[in-house]
């Protein structure tokens, strides 16, 4: 699947510790280039901007995000009243993915708010006990876990289909009766390669009803949106991954049975 926004990236920290959001960025900047997702953190607000909203709409609109732990960030009020409860919502209401980072000895386990989540790294090694490449380490895993919290639905989307594809395929075999190649005719092999053209067919007709439940979730959607509910950005990228995914595979079964239509062709003219 090409490359394309799957969501944003959500940084909470404290301005004290802004070198380990600067030593973030640099390792998030790669998949960040590439489009994968984008990443938001209060530098983003421009001289003038209204912050508290912006905050809000960017906490809102996350994907993922990544809490950069310290005294100063348990320390910071502003954290742990306006960013850290939509947060917590959002991981238990629509699967926000939250990585919180123990950039130094606090009681982040002692928190009530955060005990319960999995830092990446352990309170009893924190970032700036460990040396740099072993912080580059722990980044890397960070960079890796995010990524893959974000194509998660598109992961997920891929076995389902697997699935439903592979039962279609069992459940040819034993309807249809496999010829050896040896013992073909010239009219035996083309019945059997419009054999296979059907067996595609059949998978292009399980991916079609996958891109119809997921236009009519849309559709769905769209007519919320219209009597005042709103939705994360997230859940539009996830729909958009999605779609995009279902495409290829309709795609590339399509030149699978254009392929398998030649071979007939061609077998026809031995």
């Amino acid at each position: 699947m090409n490359p394309h926004k799957l969501g944003k990236v959500f940084v909470s920290y404290s301005h004290r510790d802004k070198r380990w959001l600067d030593r973030l960025r640099v390792h998030l900047k790669p998949l960040e280039r590439e489009s994968f997702f984008d990443v938001w953190d209060d530098t983003r607000i421009s001289a003038g901007q209204p912050w508290r909203p912006e905050i809000q709409k960017a906490v809102e609109a996350a994907s993922a995000a990544v809490l950069l732990v310290s005294k100063y960030f348990l320390a910071f009020y502003f954290i742990s009243e306006n960013e850290l409860p939509p947060l917590l919502e959002g991981a238990k209401g629509r699967g926000l993915t939250i990585l919180p980072l123990i950039i130094s000895p606090c009681r982040f386990e002692q928190t009530k708010s955060l005990g319960e989540l999995q830092a990446l790294n352990s309170p009893s090694c924190t970032l700036s006990e460990m040396t740099e490449a072993e912080q580059d380490r722990v980044f890397v895993n960070l960079t890796e876990q995010i990524h893959a919290s974000l194509v998660r639905p598109v992961t997920e989307l891929r076995e389902k289909l697997q699935q439903k594809l592979r039962e279609s395929d069992r459940k040819f075999e034993k309807e249809h009766r496999q010829f050896s190649v040896d013992q073909l005719t010239k009219e035996d092999g083309f019945v059997e390669i419009m054999r296979d053209v059907s067996q595609l067919d059949l998978k292009r007709e399980i991916v079609m009803r996958e891109l119809v439940e997921l236009d009519n979730k849309g559709a769905d959607r769209a007519r919320m949106l219209e009597k005042g509910v709103t939705f994360p950005e997230s859940e539009w990228a996830c729909d958009e991954a999605q779609h995009e995914f279902l495409h290829e595979e309709l795609e590339k079964l399509g030149r699978q049975r254009d392929q398998a239509i030649e071979r007939g062709r061609a077998w026809r003219e031995l």
